[in-house]
């Protein structure tokens, strides 16, 4: 596993003769959705043709509530999950259809950067159906933010990623 840069991996991808993907890890709330907005922002001003989507944190002051799924490029936002209790979150099944829909529309890009794939991917539920059978029509670079426990089953899921980067906890 490499450290982490969005420089290093706009490099990767602007002088791959082939899609790759990559994979930035870590454990939860590490910074890979932050890693995820700055790669997306250096890609941009590198005027690379990029889309997708990052999910969001939503908080009632220090209380996380839930999360949303906002599209990288319009802002566009929707709700994937409420807290239910401590321990679990209710999911919408709009989410998925909206997640869908965006994939679809990445298939025109050359850049997919596509966030938290985790439990729910790692048994083939959640984003997972979309994202293969997208990526199946249009192979195109994957910048995939992937949380450590579901690591391998999601690279067995899609194939493999060609590089893994570790975002490390701040100690």
């Amino acid at each position: 596993m490499k450290d982490i840069t969005a420089s290093k991996i706009i490099e990767r991808i602007k002088t791959s003769t082939f899609p790759c993907k990559i994979a930035i890890t870590g454990g939860r709330h590490v910074g890979k959705t932050t890693a995820l907005l700055k790669i997306y922002k250096q890609a941009a001003a590198n005027r690379l043709d990029i889309a997708g989507f990052v999910e969001l944190a939503v908080f009632n002051g220090s209380d996380r509530t839930g999360y949303r799924f906002m599209d990288i490029c319009t802002n566009e936002t929707c709700d994937v999950a409420q807290r239910l209790d401590p321990n679990g979150y209710k999911f919408y099944d709009e989410a998925w259809q909206w997640a869908e829909q965006k994939l679809l529309a990445s298939e025109n890009h050359a850049i997919l950067i596509i966030d938290e794939l985790g439990r729910l991917e790692a048994q083939n539920q959640g984003l997972m159906p979309a994202l293969r059978a997208s990526m199946a029509r249009h192979p195109r670079h994957l910048i995939a933010a992937v949380r450590d426990d579901a690591l391998d089953a999601i690279a067995s899921s899609i194939g493999g990623f060609d590089e893994i980067c570790r975002i490390a906890p701040i100690q």
